[in-house]
């Protein structure tokens, strides 16, 4: 018969092995948990501070992935701007001529998706800055806005389809008392997560009306007739 001393003995070398391939196996993970956390902060701490890992990009329906971003994108004229005189309260284009504007990506018009859908807003701009300037940021073009009493100028709203539209028939409604003015298109909407960069036409004068006429009559006199001023003769 086993004695009871040999049984507590069987019994706790039971146990305490158990125990202690428990606590082994414990000390063992903690240990390579620490090990492994380090090594990742030590990695950290020798990348450059300007290493980062981007948030999530959002990209709206039917703008297709270019690569690593979502390219450039921009709205653009068909034309270079109005080629005639413009006059308070005439049409900017005449004689049935008229400009689409258009929206591209990475200079790809684009035809699909909310993009190809959006309201455009039609209005001047200050000219001087835009010389030479073909990347500006929001901040930079809402400064060149050509205000008319106190207000924004919008001179007409057009709905893109297809990613373009005409313009339409729109005039200003007062001259530009000498100054150099822009027609730019921008986006009408203010929460896009995307810049849209606005088009911008070449510089013009807009004149007040009361001299369309004078410009009108010079026009044919410097096509048909000479005048004579005593002492010499000029064509007009």
């Amino acid at each position: 018969m086993e004695r009871l001393p040999d049984i507590l003995e069987r019994v706790l070398g039971e146990h305490f092995g158990a125990f202690k391939s428990s606590i082994m196996g414990c000390i063992e993970d903690k240990v390579q948990s620490i090990v492994q956390t380090k090594m990742q902060e030590q990695k950290a701490a020798s990348l450059p501070s300007a290493v980062y890992e981007p948030p999530p990009r959002h990209v709206s329906e039917g703008f297709p992935e270019t690569g690593s971003d979502t390219g450039v994108v921009k709205l653009r004229f068909d034309v270079a701007g109005p080629k005639d005189t413009l006059f308070t309260r005439c049409p900017v284009w005449k004689n049935g001529a008229n400009a689409k504007v258009a929206i591209l990506q990475n200079e790809t018009q684009i035809t699909q998706g909310d993009l190809s859908k959006l309201q455009i807003e039609i209005l001047p701009v200050h000219a001087d800055f835009f010389t030479g300037q073909e990347d500006f940021t929001k901040d930079e073009f809402n400064k060149q806005i050509y205000m008319y009493k106190g207000k924004e100028s919008v001179l007409a709203t057009v709905s893109l389809s297809n990613g373009e539209s005409s313009l339409g028939s729109f005039s200003f409604p007062e001259s530009s008392h000498g100054k150099k003015l822009r027609l730019t298109a921008r986006v009408k909407r203010q929460d896009l997560t995307v810049r849209v960069q606005e088009a911008i036409t070449d510089p013009f004068v807009v004149k007040d009306r009361r001299s369309e006429c004078e410009y009108i009559h010079l026009s044919i006199l410097s096509t048909n007739f000479f005048l004579t001023i005593p002492n010499w003769r000029y064509t007009v």
